[in-house]
């Protein structure tokens, strides 16, 4: 049983998980689609979908610091804020 065990690990060190997880996440903003293995792609979108609702009600500049924790990729960012974000306002 996993109790008490709150993260898919994916067989991976936590380092490699979390760039792994923000890479699939940045493609995903990106291009509007990732190629991966089903479990991978279900752990980067509860993180895309967190992401969308914590900067979806904050100031702006403090949205863009939290996006830019995540999204290493300023083209990627500039899409979330102009593309993404509005049609999830609601």
């Amino acid at each position: 049983m996993r109790h008490q065990i709150k993260k898919k690990t994916l067989n991976k060190r936590q380092d490699h998980r979390q760039a792994m997880v923000q890479n699939l996440v940045t493609s995903l903003f990106l291009h509007g689609r990732m190629k991966t293995t089903i479990a991978k792609g279900k752990v980067a979108a509860q993180t895309a979908e967190k992401l969308l609702n914590t900067i979806r009600d904050d100031q702006p500049f403090n949205a863009i610091r939290k996006l830019n924790r995540v999204i290493k990729d300023k083209l990627a960012s500039k899409r979330i804020m102009q593309e993404w974000l509005p049609k999830y306002k609601n």
